[in-house]
């Protein structure tokens, strides 16, 4: 059986849960189109003297990396609107992440889901 997903205009990629391996370890996805083009999204965590949430977007080669500046809370924190990653035949690809402390901190949940224009 085949399943396809959709949200608005855009086909869902991939979509799940990954559970850190320390409460400070990044997470990465390694995105392959094809043989010729992939990329990888890798999700930082950062702390900082201050109360505020904020994501940090950098880039080193093919490698996209969101810094998440104090992303604290057993409730959740993540993105609000889809981030852009790349453009791939013409149509883009996007990722929403959401994080979630588990425990005193020891581990992070963080929900995600891939998109692609149709």
């Amino acid at each position: 059986m085949l399943i396809n997903k959709y949200s608005s205009d855009c086909n869902i990629l991939d979509s799940g849960s990954v559970i850190t391996y320390g409460a400070d370890s990044d997470v990465r996805f390694d995105v392959i189109c094809d043989e010729s083009f992939a990329f990888s999204v890798v999700i930082r965590f950062e702390k900082e003297n201050s109360d505020l949430s904020e994501i940090r977007r950098s880039t080193e080669g093919n490698t996209i990396i969101y810094t998440c500046i104090n992303f604290r809370s057993n409730v959740g924190v993540g993105t609000s609107v889809p981030l852009e990653l790349a453009t791939y035949n013409g149509k883009r690809i996007y990722i929403n992440f959401w994080i979630y402390d588990l425990g005193q901190v020891v581990l992070r949940k963080v929900e995600y889901t891939l998109y692609q224009e149709m």
